[in-house]
């Protein structure tokens, strides 16, 4: 049942948040991507380990707006607060007319509230609005991000003529005339094929990081079960697209594309051994890309870069620019202090490297 809550005085909060106020939300906001639909957090539920902890917000002059937020289900109703947890997207709000006001009353009234800490990773697009909204409430802790977004405005046949690069056009014809073909399936049939692939990719990672490979393999398995992205098929509905490129029939690389509004690459794995010579990753962006711009999305998220440089490049070639934002935090117990320190004392321990 949705209650109403107190704070701040300028504005109604309800948590968690009607799903017929969230989805007015979605369907007002054409920045928004999946991850901050109301289908998203049928997902989220499904897991079983999280709770929808949203919260509906009408502020002065009837703006609503939508901020999806979940919580442990094992640590019950004081628990932390994610939008959105680790390997789930973006969260941020979600509405028309998101600026630095609304923002500011969203972390007074989340300030408010008895939670020990509260993480937010915003839709970069929303970068200014988060970080002027954040200092005139009196600040955050921001965590520096870097994502790579491609603006979907000209027909997908200019996108490929004048922002892929010359050598990643050649790279996709070179896919081509090796005979790869790309499938594409929006029901789920293709998400044991990709989290096979994703499972060798994960082998590969844990030899380049020094990571031991049991330990690569549990983490693996706690973020990205093969049930996690059936539970994503199953709730968006057509809105999880799982592209696979194969040759001669035997599937070599795949991606992951949440597509809604917009559209947001989320996972990519392959098998280095058998891919060879063949460029299989940029034929997948390609068809991704183009099928994104035909059902009429926006914009094209390619997901976090870090301060990979190499990783920068790569999503550039298609034309993706980099946007700058931050993750904001808003603890009462000093959580990132000790986690980073945890972290960094295991990555020592094992002699773990950061790719």
């Amino acid at each position: 049942m949705t209650a109403i809550i107190g704070p701040p005085a300028d504005a109604l909060v309800a948590s968690p948040a009607s799903r017929d106020a969230w989805q007015r939300c979605y369907d007002a906001d054409p920045s928004a991507v999946v991850t901050q639909s109301p289908r998203w957090m049928d997902a989220l539920e499904a897991s079983g380990q999280w709770v929808d902890a949203s919260r509906s917000y009408r502020l002065d002059g009837g703006r609503e707006l939508v901020l999806p937020l979940v919580r442990r289900r094992a640590l019950g109703a004081m628990g932390p607060l994610h939008s959105l947890p680790d390997a789930w997207g973006y969260g941020g709000l979600v509405g028309a007319g998101i600026d630095a006001a609304a923002v500011a009353a969203v972390v007074e009234d989340l300030r408010a509230s008895r939670n020990p800490w509260v993480r937010i990773r915003p839709n970069p697009l929303h970068a200014h609005a988060w970080s002027d909204g954040a200092a005139l409430a009196g600040g955050t802790l921001e965590i520096p991000r870097r994502a790579h977004v491609l603006r979907l405005d000209v027909d997908p046949d200019e996108i490929f003529r004048t922002r892929f690069t010359s050598a990643c056009r050649r790279a996709v014809r070179s896919a081509e005339k090796a005979g790869l073909i790309v499938e594409v399936d929006a029901k789920g049939a293709l998400a044991p094929v990709f989290h096979d692939l994703l499972q060798r990719s994960v082998e590969r990672w844990a030899g380049s990081q020094h990571e031991p490979l049991a330990l690569a393999r549990w983490r693996a398995d706690r973020r990205d079960p093969l049930r996690k992205f059936e539970a994503w098929s199953r709730a968006l509905d057509g809105g999880c697209r799982i592209l696979v490129a194969r040759r001669a029939g035997r599937a070599i690389a795949a991606m992951v594309i949440l597509q809604g509004h917009n559209a947001h690459m989320t996972r990519s794995a392959m098998d280095r051994e058998l891919v060879g010579h063949d460029r299989p990753n940029e034929l997948l962006m390609w068809h991704a890309i183009r099928d994104a711009a035909e059902a009429g999305c926006q914009w094209f998220h390619l997901g976090e870069s870090g301060q990979s440089e190499n990783l920068s490049r790569y999503k550039e070639k298609y034309g993706a620019v980099p946007m700058e934002y931050a993750e904001h935090r808003i603890e009462r117990v000093p959580a990132t202090s000790v986690d980073t320190a945890v972290r960094s004392a295991v990555k020592r321990l094992i002699g773990f490297r950061d790719k």
